[in-house]
């Protein structure tokens, strides 16, 4: 009974690590899964901009609309990001909205001109 617990236990993929808040989850391309609703969609950092009290870090995200159910699988998705659909290109958010709900970096695209042109054109959306 043990054997076959161990076996299944292995088929799962480990656990994503903690990470302290704030480590991370502003580097531009990191993807993030953070909980909404009953499952973890994902966001990509394009911008993190630091701005003085009280509004602190400020992000520019490309939010999905996939989700997964546990982090895991938004890790899994996140690890095909040719699947992925974009929701909003440039969605700013002040990071303390992101970081009152459970989130991890489960994992890192780097930005491309795509990516990089949809914050360009929404220079104007500033805090």
């Amino acid at each position: 009974m043990l054997a076959a617990a161990l076996a299944l236990g292995c088929r799962r993929s480990p656990s994503l690590p903690a990470l302290p808040d704030g480590v991370g989850d502003s580097t531009p391309g990191a993807v993030i899964a953070a909980r909404e609703g009953e499952g973890f969609r994902l966001y990509r950092v394009i911008v993190a901009l630091e701005l003085p009290p009280p509004t602190g870090t400020f992000l520019h995200l490309t939010i999905y609309d996939e989700k997964g159910a546990t982090l895991d699988d938004a890790a899994a998705l996140a690890r095909e990001p040719a699947k992925l659909h974009s929701v909003v290109a440039d969605f700013p958010m002040q990071a303390a909205l992101l970081r009152g709900r459970e989130h991890r970096v489960v994992g890192f695209a780097p930005l491309t001109e795509q990516d990089l042109a949809a914050f360009r054109s929404n220079q104007h959306i500033r805090p």
